[in-house]
């Protein structure tokens, strides 16, 4: 997994969401009990304006790993763009 998340993080670091996504699934299908895989895929379809599937698969990450810091972080953003400012915050203070 530590390969396929430095991939991650350099396809993140240059905003690549295709080349971030692709590299979230091989995570999934590799490790599909990885909360971490769950949340760099929510983070990729978040950035690539997906939403409701980024909800999915944070929803997915966190059942997971309640703490995992790139789920959470990524649901603080999806509530900030529902304009749930007060909850995204809160979540982000946990």
């Amino acid at each position: 997994m530590q390969e396929l998340s430095q991939q991650y993080l350099q396809a993140d670091n240059r905003d690549d969401w295709r080349a971030a996504l692709a590299v979230a699934e091989q995570a999934i299908a590799q490790y599909p009990q990885d909360a971490q895989a769950w949340a760099m895929r929510a983070r990729a379809h978040f950035m690539g304006q997906n939403a409701r599937a980024a909800q999915a698969d944070v929803t997915r990450a966190l059942s997971l790993d309640p703490k995992c810091a790139l789920a959470v972080a990524t649901d603080a953003g999806l509530k900030f763009d529902d304009g749930l400012d007060r909850l995204a915050m809160a979540k982000l203070d946990d």
